[in-house]
């Protein structure tokens, strides 16, 4: 009977820390969203990526929350993209009298990869994630872009990353930030020569 209380007090534990596990843990989904594009034989091809090419990666599932809430940005359409750009306070309350520069593709992010891997090496892998969608609107007109996170493996070469905008259309790089920087390049060594 002893030994009864003992495992219904134990089960009745492990239920908050299981539960409180599953909801502190990233969905399945948004990890799952990463795609490699990799060039070998001068073919190019794609797949979901994998586990051990994110960890090489070096590529966080979740970041941190943030210490204080940003405002709530006014998202737009069933696509839920948000609105940026100099003249983004006049479109807000009516969207629709936006005219657009752009069409949205599907093929965006395989062309994106596509124009990246023809500039890098063979045997090179390419992660791309899609982060959010933009609209960003100036005086030329509104223009549909994509927030992508990149990270770029090389055989011989630390993996390198950074965030860009993307053209839903062309997949055209816009704008780059967040590059990973190493500070000492090929060859060079602390140790010293012994003679």
């Amino acid at each position: 009977m002893k030994l009864l209380k003992i495992m219904a007090f134990i089960f009745a534990l492990s239920i908050p820390v299981y539960f409180g596990l599953k909801l502190l843990s990233p969905p399945e989904d948004q990890q799952a969203n990463w795609d490699t594009y990799e060039k070998k034989d001068k073919k190019i091809t794609t797949h979901k990526s994998t586990k051990t090419e994110k960890k090489k990666s070096r590529v966080s599932s979740s970041k941190r929350a943030p210490a204080s809430k940003a405002p709530v940005k006014k998202t737009i359409g069933p696509s839920k993209r948000i609105l940026t750009g100099s003249l983004r306070s006049k479109y807000e309350n009516s969207p629709w009298d936006l005219s657009y520069v752009n069409t949205p593709s599907i093929e965006w992010k395989n062309l994106y990869a596509n124009k990246m891997l023809t500039i890098l090496p063979e045997g090179t892998k390419v992660l791309i994630k899609k982060t959010q969608g933009v609209i960003i609107i100036t005086a030329k007109g509104a223009k549909y872009v994509e927030h992508v996170r990149v990270s770029i493996q090389k055989e011989d070469a630390p993996p390198v990353g950074f965030e860009a905008q993307v053209d839903s259309e062309s997949g055209q790089q816009l704008k780059v930030w967040n590059r990973t920087h190493f500070e000492y390049g090929q060859g060079f060594s602390f140790k010293k020569k012994l003679q």
